[in-house]
Formats: C-alpha cells, sequence, structure tokens
C-alpha cells in the first residue's frame, strides 16, 4: 500500500514535470513571437517617421509652389502679353513642382495604405499573442488541479481502507483472548509444554498490540497528510479567487 502510494505521487509529480516541460517550450515559442510583434512594432515606427518625413518635404513643395504661382500672377500681370522667356521658365518650373506634388501624392498614399495593412497584422498578432498567454496558463493550471486533485483521491481511499485495519486488528485480539481464555481453562499434564504454550500466546497478544499502536500512528499521520492535501488544493481556488 505503501509503494502504490509512493507510486500514485512519482506519477503526479512526472505530470507536474511534463506539464512544466510543455509551459516552457510554449513559452519559448511566445518569446519567439513576442520578438517578431517587437520587430513588426520598429518597422511600423520607421514607416510613421518616413511618412511624417515625407508630409514635412510636401509641406516645403507646396510653399514653394504657392510663392510661385504668386510670382507667376504679379508677372502675368505686369508684363505684356508677348510670353517673356523668365516668364516661361517660371512656368516650367511650376509644372514640374507640381508633378513632383503628384508624384509625392501617390506615394503617400501607398505609404498610408501600407500602414493600414501592418497596423492590422499587429492588431491580428497582438490579440493572437495574449489568447495564447492565457490558454496555456488556464490548461497548465487545469492540468496542475486534476492531478492534485487525483492525489488527494488516492489518499483518501488509502486513508478510509486503513481506517477498517483496528476492527479487524480488534477481532483478531478478541480472537486471541478466547484462545488464551481456552488455554487457561484446560489441563495440560505436561507443565512445560503449558509453559510454552502461555509463551507464545503472550507474544502473540504483544505483537497484536504493537500492530495496533503503529495503526494508530500510521492513521494520525495520515491525517495529517489529508488535512495538508486539502489546505494545498484550497490555495490555488483561493488565489484564484
Amino acid at each position: 500500500m505503501y509503494l502504490q502510494r509512493m507510486t500514485d505521487e512519482a506519477v503526479s509529480i512526472d505530470a507536474l514535470h511534463k506539464c512544466a516541460t510543455e509551459l516552457g517550450e510554449k513559452d519559448k515559442k511566445l518569446e519567439q513571437a513576442g520578438k517578431k510583434l517587437t520587430n513588426i512594432e520598429n518597422e511600423l515606427e520607421l514607416s510613421e517617421n518616413e511618412k511624417k518625413l515625407q508630409k514635412t518635404k510636401n509641406g516645403e513643395l507646396e510653399k514653394k509652389i504657392k510663392e510661385l504661382e504668386k510670382i507667376i500672377i504679379q508677372l502675368r500681370t505686369s508684363l505684356d502679353e508677348a510670353m517673356d522667356p523668365e516668364l516661361l521658365q517660371l512656368e516650367e518650373q511650376t509644372e514640374e513642382l507640381e508633378l513632383l506634388r503628384n508624384t509625392q501624392a501617390s506615394k503617400d498614399w501607398i505609404l498610408e495604405n501600407q500602414l493600414v495593412g501592418e497596423k492590422e497584422v499587429l492588431s491580428y498578432a497582438k490579440a493572437e499573442n495574449k489568447r495564447k498567454t492565457v490558454e496555456n496558463t488556464q490548461n497548465f493550471q487545469e492540468t496542475r488541479l486534476e492531478a492534485e486533485e487525483n492525489h488527494i483521491l488516492s489518499l483518501q481511499a488509502e486513508f478510509e481502507e486503513e481506517e477498517n485495519e483496528p476492527q479487524e486488528i480488534r477481532e483478531d485480539l478478541c480472537k486471541v483472548e478466547k484462545e488464551a481464555e481456552y488455554e487457561k481453562d484446560a489441563k495440560y499434564e505436561d507443565r512445560e509444554q503449558l509453559g510454552f504454550q502461555s509463551s507464545a500466546l503472550t507474544q502473540k497478544r504483544g505483537e497484536v498490540e504493537k500492530k495496533i499502536e503503529e495503526t494508530g500512528k500510521r492513521l494520525k499521520n495520515q491525517n495529517i497528510t489529508k488535512r495538508s492535501a486539502d489546505k494545498e488544493k484550497e490555495e490555488p481556488k483561493r488565489r484564484k479567487n
């Protein structure tokens, strides 16, 4: 019975070690996923900085275009209808700047769509990472509680089985006492044989009493173990609440 209990405890410990190992492997995977998330966040930050820089450049281009437009308007009002070479040059510069602004606007639109896509990927990865973390924690706690419950049920079964042992011992003791009374009442012609029989009965009774004492100690220790196990079982529930 003691060996069986030790075997059950070893199985429970092995199960906990196995769960801890699996949790460690999953933690490594989660750590790798966290690194990927960090890389995505860094790329997103770089993209946002690039976008801000492009907006700053666009603002400067807008200012230059407006200044050139003012100059063109002033020249058109002050010059004759004949196109001045300088005015032609200004118009060409204006067209180039307008083309550059349109090109930059297209780049900004592409960059904006890219940022939106990266934000969606980042949000999904964060949600998935959180879900896996919660799931792994719950699975480990459920497995540990199940192992503890099985261990406690095993201890309770052994405790109930050992509770019946004192009754059996008492019955054996009564039987021995009846045999002793019978032997005392019987008449033996050989006194040496009678002495030997009485000594054997006394020894047997001593063994039975010793067994009763050992069983009482074992039951006391079993009660202490059971209370400790119940306390350990209630501790995770108390922390959870």
